[in-house]
């Protein structure tokens, strides 16, 4: 298998269609390092609940076919390991690292071991514990597993005995006891995801691994919940959803899905802050590190692409436009994930985002520097970094049947957080094309739950607000032969804004 190049645009595609991917097979290698590493590393990372210690079993402790091993035909219940392992990308997390690509992209790097060997690709393509393995450390088995049930839901020695025995009713408390991760509560599903896809301590794509050919981590909530192979229970009966474990679902993880991304991302920038100070002692030996990346400050893996990535020719639409307060030369920090955070927390929370000590405008102002202070880049972080913790922490909540508390937001709020980010668009939209994306992403997910909660189809092709959504879908993708947008001048921003305005005289 081969990663898709054009992230983006598969992304985008998840407002009218929902895309299943299916593994391919492929020759089996078996993974010289099978040593049970002896110690644990302490970075932080986003799950909610676990043992840090916990120890992976394997997906062979899944696969039987009494207990998630059974045939798909006969419903999902019994068969998440079955539609894991023939559906879900995941499951190729390990071999992926076997093909050309992953070996060009270790040379390119000077790697100490090949891909498949490297704790720096194997923390995410094939985790074998929560935490990160330290630099060094060899890495122990279950490496074929890839992304496998434990890198989601912990290491089951503690709970694999115990599970059996959990109903809807059990507490999610009681399952933490053992380690286990309960995906059902979204803001600790989105932090799980977020661990990878966006970046943790110990698991960090930054930008050398972007330019020997790692894709860029374009991550939102939503959209690759939607493109996920379904493997969890789902109310089979509502017939007007895609995909659907309640009313208006797609909405509430793109809410919720917005702060998480946000506040993994500055778990990520506080960790990079904090290590530049033993950047001036790194020395480099002619081999990248295997087991993490070099302590590199300011890191422009957070930046935005396209503003350096683009054609010089002057005059240019960008020196006409203006720079969006900052200077010439100056990085456009965190252009993919904070867009629309602040319509999440105003919307429904009523906090504001980029005002007082957290402010997130201050701080991307601080990290448009050429060389940010990382200590005041720390000290801002974490305030901001907490403020988004209380958020996850306070975001609207509902008892469902089984008299849990979830995500769960009301058709007023879903109303009140689409026409924020309709109105809010074209402002967004100048910005640059990561914020055009998040715009078309958000009111994809928030009309499809705002229709889901109205208890009608949610990809009706005869809803004039899907239709549009089609037309920005268009303006966004990238050419065939590219990685990056070919003009993201004034002329698509001007159709882009017109077809905003479309949208907001069409909603309902």
């Amino acid at each position: 298998m081969s990663w898709n190049r054009n992230i983006p645009l598969l992304i985008t595609l998840v407002a009218t269609t929902t895309i299943v991917w299916v593994a391919r097979s492929g020759s089996a290698v078996e993974p010289r390092q099978t040593v049970v590493p002896s110690a644990f590393a302490t970075a932080s990372t986003g799950r909610i609940g676990a043992k840090l210690d916990a120890v992976f079993t394997g997906v062979g402790s899944c696969a039987a076919s009494n207990c998630h091993g059974g045939n798909p035909s006969n419903g999902i219940a019994g068969a998440e390991y079955s539609i894991w392992v023939q559906q879900d990308k995941h499951a190729e997390g390990y071999s992926v690292l076997l093909n050309d690509e992953s070996k060009q992209m270790a040379k390119l790097l000077r790697l100490e071991t090949p891909a498949h060997e490297a704790a720096l690709c194997l923390n995410c393509h094939s985790p074998q514990r929560f935490e990160p393995t330290p630099t060094g450390e060899k890495i122990h088995g279950h490496l074929l597993g890839g992304v496998s049930c434990e890198a989601c839901h912990g290491g089951a020695q503690g709970w694999l005995a115990e599970h059996v025995r959990w109903t809807d009713s059990t507490r999610v408390e009681d399952k933490q006891r053992f380690g286990f991760v309960d995906t059902d509560e979204l803001w600790e599903r989105a932090k799980v995801c977020a661990d990878c896809h966006v970046g943790a301590p110990g698991r960090d794509v930054n930008h050398d691994l972007y330019a020997a050919g790692h894709p860029r981590l374009f991550f939102e909530f939503s959209a690759f919940m939607a493109n996920m192979p379904i493997h969890w229970e789902v109310a089979s009966s509502r017939e007007r959803a895609d995909w659907s474990e309640r009313p208006g679902i797609e909405a509430d993880t793109w809410a919720v899905g917005q702060l998480a991304t946000a506040e993994a991302a500055l778990d990520l920038l506080i960790y990079r802050a904090e290590r530049s100070e033993t950047q001036q002692d790194f020395k480099f030996t002619g081999h990248y590190p295997a087991g993490q990346v070099p302590p590199v400050w300011p890191e422009y893996a957070e930046t935005g692409c396209f503003a350096c990535h683009h054609n010089l020719a002057s005059p240019s639409w960008r020196q006409e436009r203006g720079f969006a307060g900052r200077g010439p030369g100056q990085y456009p920090w965190g252009t993919w994930t904070f867009p629309l955070v602040d319509i999440v927390t105003k919307q429904t929370l009523q906090r504001d985002v980029k005002s007082g000590g957290h402010s997130v405008t201050s701080l991307q102002s601080l990290m448009a520097e050429s060389l940010p202070n990382a200590k005041e880049v720390v000290t801002r972080g974490r305030e901001l970094q907490k403020f988004l913790q209380e958020a996850g922490r306070d975001f609207p909540r509902s008892k469902n049947s089984a008299g849990r508390s979830e995500v769960m937001l009301s058709l007023e709020q879903v109303a009140a957080l689409r026409n924020a980010v309709a109105a809010a668009g074209p402002g967004v939209v100048k910005e640059n094309w990561d914020g055009a994306t998040q715009v078309y992403l958000a009111l994809a997910a928030l009309q499809r739950g705002h229709r889901d909660l109205r208890e009608l189809p949610v990809s009706d092709s005869n809803d004039p607000v899907l239709k549009s959504l089609i037309d920005l879908r268009e303006l966004l993708e990238f050419p065939a032969d590219r990685d990056s947008p070919e003009d993201y001048s004034s002329t698509p921003i001007q159709t882009f804004e017109e077809t905003l305005n479309t949208i907001r005289t069409s909603l309902d």
